[in-house]
């Protein structure tokens, strides 16, 4: 009796090469989860290195798929060589009617190798959009605001509209304040409080130790004298509250030094009652 044959191949020759690609596949699918956590642990660890892991593992996954099938393809007995050939041109067939999703590909690319932007830095887009990049994915980057929402841009768009890294060159950024005091204020009192109010404010808040606050007048206004207090921050967002707590301890350290307001005292007028300058009518009888 003839053995059983699926074209040309016998029975156990099917069987071998089926048990094969179960093999290649499980290989394969266990090889693409390994590197894609190597990847993430590595970027957990060197933030520093790549801005991004999304994108990152999701072509090494590709890549390693790319292999896995090309070797089930080999033990099939198909000719690697004109599948090859078939898939570069359906390729350039697929990139035709893939033009934007590719452009933002290669964008999500250039912007990782480049090194401008990664995972954690605060950015401003011309655009206004401002946040946390939180990924860089094979389409788009990922910002979430200081509200807590996320904001999805396109990787083509940012890279090509300019864009403000509040993390690079460092993360520590100068903050001013404005400061208003009267013109009879003893300004070298003035300077002393400042400064020591800063100086507190600064320690407290965990600011950079090695950093020395300072303090320059700048403007001989109407009605005051202007200045300004350079401040330093340990990241952007915190300098709403350095500056908010300075702003506190500078009033409360004027208060108890009896340095005035820097605005003459008015008082208020009520609308409904006349002033000296403009006499009551007399009502008609």
């Amino acid at each position: 009796m003839p053995g059983f044959s699926v074209f040309g191949l016998d029975a156990q020759t099917i069987v071998e090469r089926a048990l094969l690609v179960v093999v290649i596949l499980v290989v394969t699918l266990v090889a693409a989860r390994l590197v894609s956590r190597l990847f993430v642990g590595y970027l957990r660890r060197h933030p520093e290195a790549l801005p991004s892991a999304s994108l990152i593992t999701t072509l090494a996954s590709i890549a390693v798929w790319s292999i896995g099938l090309l070797l089930v393809v080999q033990t099939l007995g198909v000719a690697i060589a004109p599948v090859l050939t078939a898939l570069g041109v359906g390729a350039l067939a697929v990139a035709l009617a893939l033009k934007d999703t590719l452009e933002n590909l290669f964008s999500g690319l250039q912007i990782i190798a480049s090194g401008q932007i990664r995972s954690g830095d605060y950015i401003k887009l011309e655009s206004g959009i401002e946040g946390y990049v939180t990924d860089i994915t094979w389409r788009t980057t990922t910002v979430r605001d200081l509200s807590d929402n996320l904001v999805v841009v396109p990787n083509a768009k940012l890279a090509q509209t300019s864009f403000t890294n509040y993390a690079l060159p460092e993360r520590e950024l100068s903050v001013s304040v404005q400061v208003l005091v009267p013109y009879d204020a003893d300004l070298g009192l003035v300077e002393r409080v400042t400064l020591e109010a800063a100086r507190q404010i600064l320690r407290e808040t965990g600011a950079p130790p090695a950093f020395e606050p300072s303090l320059r007048f700048t403007e001989l206004g109407n009605e005051n004298v202007k200045l300004t207090v350079f401040l330093r921050a340990s990241a952007f967002v915190d300098q709403f509250k350095l500056r908010s707590d300075f702003i506190k301890r500078l009033q409360a350290r004027y208060r108890h030094e009896r340095i005035a307001p820097p605005f003459p005292a008015r008082t208020a007028v009520d609308p409904a009652r006349p002033t000296p300058s403009e006499p009551e009518e007399r009502q008609s009888p």
